[in-house]
Protein backbone atom coordinates (compact mmCIF):
# COMPACT_ATOMS: atom_id res chain seq x y z
CA UNK A 1 0.00 0.00 0.00
CA UNK A 2 3.05 2.75 0.65
CA UNK A 3 5.01 1.98 -2.01
CA UNK A 4 1.48 2.66 -4.68
CA UNK A 5 0.90 5.56 -2.75
CA UNK A 6 4.16 6.86 -2.91
CA UNK A 7 4.38 6.23 -7.13
CA UNK A 8 1.07 7.76 -7.24
CA UNK A 9 -0.80 4.30 -7.47
CA UNK A 10 -4.66 4.70 -6.50
CA UNK A 11 -5.89 2.26 -4.18
CA UNK A 12 -9.31 0.54 -5.36
CA UNK A 13 -9.35 -1.42 -2.26
CA UNK A 14 -10.65 0.03 1.22
CA UNK A 15 -8.49 1.11 3.86
CA UNK A 16 -11.06 1.89 6.15
CA UNK A 17 -10.55 -1.38 8.08
CA UNK A 18 -12.84 -2.61 6.12
CA UNK A 19 -10.30 -4.64 3.45
CA UNK A 20 -10.25 -8.41 2.89
CA UNK A 21 -6.77 -10.17 2.41
CA UNK A 22 -6.18 -8.91 -1.31
CA UNK A 23 -5.48 -5.65 -2.60
CA UNK A 24 -6.29 -3.96 -5.85
CA UNK A 25 -4.67 -1.06 -7.29
CA UNK A 26 -5.88 1.45 -10.12
CA UNK A 27 -2.74 2.02 -12.28
CA UNK A 28 -3.38 4.48 -15.14
CA UNK A 29 -2.32 1.53 -17.31
CA UNK A 30 -3.59 -1.93 -15.43
CA UNK A 31 -2.35 -4.28 -18.83
CA UNK A 32 0.79 -3.00 -18.31
CA UNK A 33 1.34 -3.20 -14.58
CA UNK A 34 -0.02 -6.31 -14.75
CA UNK A 35 2.48 -7.38 -17.52
CA UNK A 36 5.04 -5.63 -15.29
CA UNK A 37 4.53 -7.54 -12.44
CA UNK A 38 4.01 -10.99 -14.21
CA UNK A 39 7.23 -10.66 -15.90
CA UNK A 40 9.05 -10.35 -12.87
CA UNK A 41 7.26 -13.34 -11.35
CA UNK A 42 4.42 -11.89 -9.18
CA UNK A 43 1.40 -13.29 -9.30
CA UNK A 44 -2.11 -11.12 -10.03
CA UNK A 45 -4.41 -10.33 -11.85
CA UNK A 46 -6.65 -8.29 -13.53
CA UNK A 47 -10.28 -7.78 -13.00
CA UNK A 48 -12.47 -4.72 -13.73
CA UNK A 49 -9.86 -2.51 -14.97
CA UNK A 50 -7.47 -3.20 -11.08
CA UNK A 51 -4.64 -5.03 -10.64
CA UNK A 52 -5.26 -7.65 -8.05
CA UNK A 53 -2.68 -9.24 -5.56
CA UNK A 54 -3.02 -11.34 -2.63
CA UNK A 55 -0.30 -11.24 -0.71
CA UNK A 56 -1.07 -13.54 3.14
CA UNK A 57 1.31 -14.99 5.55
CA UNK A 58 3.41 -17.14 3.56
CA UNK A 59 4.97 -14.02 1.73
CA UNK A 60 8.20 -12.76 2.49
CA UNK A 61 9.23 -9.57 3.16
CA UNK A 62 11.72 -9.69 0.20
CA UNK A 63 8.91 -10.76 -1.91
CA UNK A 64 6.65 -7.67 -1.09
CA UNK A 65 9.77 -5.57 -1.69
CA UNK A 66 9.99 -7.01 -4.92
CA UNK A 67 6.63 -6.35 -5.73
CA UNK A 68 6.90 -2.52 -4.96
CA UNK A 69 10.05 -2.24 -6.84
CA UNK A 70 8.49 -3.55 -9.80
CA UNK A 71 5.06 -0.95 -9.64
Amino acid sequence: VEAARKKGIPLATPQDGRSAGTLALRPTDPAATHASLRAGGVHCSVREGVVRLSPHLYNTMEEMEKVAGLL
